[in-house]
């Protein structure tokens, strides 16, 4: 199945932006009341592997696989919404962020998807999700 995906360049350094964006440290045990707050109510905790319903309504369950600072993976596990992977690598002084979704519908949902994707939620997404981080890494340089 094809994936969609987009990155950016972020100037920071990678464990911090993993840590920034995932709200999981790149070392030490996570804050699971933070963990809380940004998935939802944990359901299961397995050291590195977390399931949590979302509490924006869906009470869909996700497994949030980190492994710092280099991935986190979110796994849909009631719909047929896309699986995703955030990727951080080392890039000179700062870190790229690759954002991968993997859809689980087939043929004309896929195809849907995909364009609307390609034509409205790529911008959307880049100045909803990645620019408030790069924004952030931005405005930590001057003081």
């Amino acid at each position: 199945m094809p994936r969609i995906s987009i990155s950016t360049y972020v100037p920071g350094d990678q464990a911090t932006v993993f840590s920034h964006v995932t709200g999981f440290p790149a070392a030490g045990a996570p804050d699971l009341r933070r963990l809380e707050d940004k998935y939802g109510r944990l359901e299961e905790d397995d050291g590195r592997t977390y399931i949590f319903r979302d509490s924006t309504g869906t009470a869909t369950r996700w497994r949030y696989t980190f492994n710092p600072p280099h991935t986190r993976q979110a796994v849909d596990l009631d719909t047929n919404w896309s699986d995703r992977t955030d990727m951080f690598e080392a890039a000179g002084d700062g870190t790229t962020w690759t954002i991968t979704w993997e859809p689980k519908s087939r043929g004309a949902p896929f195809l849907l998807r995909w364009l609307f994707f390609r034509w409205k939620d790529r911008e959307m997404l880049r100045s909803q999700m990645m620019q408030p981080v790069i924004d952030h890494f931005n405005k930590r340089e001057f003081y």
